[in-house]
């Protein structure tokens, strides 16, 4: 009975496509891009999805900052005052969808994001850092996720596309 049961979790992972314990274990790449992390960050797999986060609560807020005065992005008390009171609160979080380098097309990986050794990710979502429409905090939380979102990603993985802002339309001028 006890076999049964095991053989059927192996059967059940395989049938997923990504063992989630194995992911990170087997890639060169993600034991390196989990190793450079900075402390209280967490990488983990579930499925088909890579997700590196913060467990630390932060606030984002959302809003246009393009044409705003120097002093609205300061990192002072008044600025957090304000992101605490009218922000949402939620995690620092990155999202990939994992996909297998074997079973994509080479159309397919140049629509990724990344490559590591064995997988390509492509983003999800991203949230924790400042962006051209959202401020966050606390500080040293937004400062990792920008360092982790802009640097280590692209220096422990293969760049396909990159880091990307989902609420920039970049096809304006």
């Amino acid at each position: 009975m006890k076999r049964l049961f095991f053989s059927g979790l192996i059967f059940l992972s395989i049938c997923a496509g990504v063992a989630p314990q194995s992911v990170i274990e087997t890639d060169v790449k993600l034991q390196k891009l989990k190793q450079a992390l900075p402390s209280g960050w967490q990488m983990s797999v579930a499925g088909d999805t890579l997700t590196i986060e913060n467990p630390e609560p932060v606030w984002v807020l959302e809003s246009n900052f393009i044409n705003v005065p120097q002093t609205d992005l300061m990192d002072d008390e008044k600025s957090q005052k304000r992101i605490m009171q009218n922000g949402k609160k939620t995690t620092a979080r990155f999202i990939f969808l994992l996909k297998s380098l074997k079973s994509i097309s080479k159309s397919e990986r140049l629509t990724a994001n990344y490559l590591s050794k064995k997988y390509a990710l492509f983003e999800l979502s991203a949230t924790g850092f400042d962006t051209p429409y959202r401020r966050v905090y606390p500080w040293n939380i937004e400062g990792e996720a920008s360092r982790i979102y802009n640097m280590t990603l692209i220096q422990n993985l293969t760049v396909v596309k990159g880091p990307v802002f989902p609420e920039v339309d970049y096809s304006r001028p």
